[in-house]
């Protein structure tokens, strides 16, 4: 497989920022995250699942 375009390095480095976007959430959010791992296919996902979860831990 040719990767001088993107290929397992593109999904890595996707990877790696969802890992370390995760770590940067709050314990509450995670936990909850982790609960709901199913509903979550895409970095999108996780985010605005994060986003709506942080929201809902401010109110």
């Amino acid at each position: 497989m040719d990767n001088r375009y993107g290929g397992f390095n593109k999904g890595y480095n996707g990877d790696m920022s969802a890992a370390g976007y995760f770590d940067s959430l709050p314990l509450e959010v995670k936990e909850e995250i982790n609960r709901r791992a199913a509903d979550i296919h895409s970095i999108s996902d996780l985010e605005v699942l994060a986003t709506y979860l942080e929201n809902k831990l401010e109110s």
